[in-house]
């Protein structure tokens, strides 16, 4: 059996390691030292703004390929994996933006708050609702509160 059993594809995979972290770092820089375009993380070195560091389904050590680049096991066919409307690459990268558009009761007709972050849009949807967002997660209110509207609540 392998030493390592590997969870995702595309953008980024999941190495989960038989000897857990203690060949982690052998296994990333040997990875790095052959992978042209993308990186090998170990868990607890990924950046925060992955949010992804502390994650339990996280592997042990983490590859996240370039913009466009993705990973395939030997067994799959070639062109299983289309890179379009994938998703997962670098969430600082201008293509892993989307539009957000909101309309309806408790938003501000008008409002425009510039760039949205995915994790955000938690908080803006408890708050129309009136619920308690649950604690510990990613997304902070910010300025996507900028868009509700007192008046139609």
């Amino acid at each position: 059996m392998s030493e390592i059993t590997q969870s995702f594809g595309g953008p980024v995979a999941s190495l989960h390691l038989r000897s857990g972290i203690l060949r982690a770092a052998a296994i990333r820089d040997e990875i790095n030292a052959k992978l042209q375009h993308g990186r090998a993380y170990r868990r607890g070195e990924l950046p925060e703004r992955f949010h992804y560091r502390g994650n339990p389904r996280a592997g042990d050590v983490v590859v996240v390929m370039d913009e466009s680049w993705t990973l395939r096991t030997p067994g799959q066919r070639q062109g299983t994996l289309e890179r379009w409307g994938q998703h997962g690459w670098d969430n600082e990268l201008p293509s892993m933006r989307a539009t957000f558009l909101a309309v309806g009761p408790g938003i501000l007709r008008g409002a425009r708050i510039g760039d949205v972050r995915n994790i955000d849009v938690y908080s803006l949807m408890t708050e129309l609702l009136g619920l308690r967002a649950a604690r510990g997660i990613d997304g902070r209110p910010g300025r996507i509160k900028a868009m509700i509207s007192r008046q139609e609540r």
